[in-house]
């Protein structure tokens, strides 16, 4: 994280089918590792990442549904995780504030400002609100993995399809929804929502997983970054006008990041829009995979498939069901 050049852990889960029998077991040994020693970590799926790119087929996505393009993937994923590594200016949250400018309307940006946090030009920050510093690797924990059992986060990025310019008020709203979906429903952006497993069924159900109404957003951090043309002026102003709109409920955002750089460079192979959110959280759709991971593994555990080969290299079969054991507590938590 700049400016110090920490980086958080980053895991890609493995594709629900497809995959050697044994990926359970890695993942029972790497999250239960993690979960001891990784400050903060966040999750992409590659199932959620393929359907969400198949969704997007019209434009930059795969032109077949059935076709799987590991390219186009590695670059979304790496989307999600640029805002963490790149210089970004943390900003205390918004008070909620209606703007009936038509500049909100219009989508007109005003301009872009440079180094406003030594000179401080009138257009640099948006009415009430400066940046305090530059966010460190701190502030990710701070905002994401304070509590030392729910260190798992993951990412969501808009606009997810690119069809021509953008403007602050449709990404932002475009955030605002994917937020609210996915702290409230466990199945949401979920690989496992269509095929429900039942061998992890009885755990989840000890667990609590199934009470989507218990994870409330209240009580959990969502970390928003926005970074594109004006963010620190017309993004910030629209995001109050957004959180206005949205004061009837917990709005989804417990701490913001804005990046200070306005203009983006285009290349030949790839164009990004104007405008872009990226919203980080402990889902629900976290523990939910974590419960199925655990209940897959302690199957094959049961029949001591595979075993033999992990043993070989020191890891015996009471460590991977303690490792079982740690998914388990760590489920669990995302649903109290």
């Amino acid at each position: 994280m700049f400016p110090r050049s920490t980086l958080l852990h980053s895991v890609v889960w493995p594709f629900r089918c497809g995959e050697v029998v044994t990926q359970w077991y890695n993942i029972l040994m790497a999250v239960s590792t993690l979960q001891e020693l990784a400050d903060g970590v966040c999750i992409a799926y590659n199932d959620a990442i393929a359907e969400e790119l198949r969704g997007a087929r019209a434009n930059r996505g795969f032109k077949d549904s059935g076709e799987v393009s590991f390219q186009l993937m590695n670059q979304r994923i790496s989307e999600l995780l640029i805002p963490l590594h790149l210089p970004q200016l943390l900003y205390t949250v918004p008070s909620p504030k209606k703007d009936l400018s038509k500049n909100r309307i219009l989508g007109t940006s005003g301009g872009a400002c440079r180094d406003f946090l030594g000179s401080n030009p009138p257009c640099s920050v948006a009415e009430g609100m400066a940046p305090l510093r530059y966010a460190t690797a701190s502030d990710v924990v701070e905002a994401l993995a304070l509590d030392p059992v729910m260190k798992f986060f993951t990412a969501s990025l808009a606009p997810q399809k690119v069809t021509g310019s953008t403007t602050w008020a449709s990404v932002l709203g475009e955030a605002a929804r994917a937020a609210q979906h996915s702290f409230t429903v466990p199945s949401a952006l979920s690989p496992y929502s269509d095929v429900a497993s039942s061998r992890s069924a009885g755990k989840a159900a000890a667990a609590g997983l199934s009470d989507a109404s218990a994870f409330y957003m209240q009580h959990r951090s969502c970390l928003w970054t926005i970074r594109g043309v004006a963010a620190h002026t017309n993004g910030i102003r629209e995001l109050r006008h957004l959180m206005a709109d949205s004061a009837s409920s917990p709005f989804p955002m417990t701490s913001l990041f804005v990046s200070p750089a306005e203009e983006w460079r285009a290349t030949p192979s790839y164009t990004r829009p104007d405008h872009i959110a990226t919203l980080y959280g402990p889902t629900p759709m976290v523990g939910e995979s974590l419960a199925d991971a655990a209940g897959r593994a302690e199957e094959l555990l049961n029949v001591g498939a595979f075993v033999h080969h992990f043993e070989r290299y020191g890891v015996s079969k009471v460590e991977l069901r303690d490792a079982a054991a740690v998914l388990y507590d760590t489920a669990a938590a995302y649903h109290l």
